[in-house]
């Protein structure tokens, strides 16, 4: 996270209730969270989870940049 603040993040943890980890996810900080002992299945949704926030985090870095060059455009005298 320090060196990229938009890489989603995956928590495998024994204890999802405790206050950290529930303010992690309430700041968004983690994108999902999987219980010891994992299960496949889990895993590999938690990962999938990761992989579509990911997506959906270039797709709006992508349009606000279009929009930012888009409005820059119309300022042009």
């Amino acid at each position: 996270k320090e060196k990229d603040p938009a890489v989603p993040v995956v928590m495998i943890t024994a204890y999802a209730d405790l206050p950290e980890i529930l303010s992690l996810r309430e700041l968004d900080l983690v994108v999902a969270t999987v219980m010891k002992p994992w299960e496949r299945a889990v895993v590999e949704q938690a990962v999938a989870r990761a992989l579509q926030v990911a997506a959906m985090r270039g797709a709006v870095d992508s349009m606000s940049s279009a929009v930012g060059r888009m409005a820059h455009e119309l300022r042009r005298p």
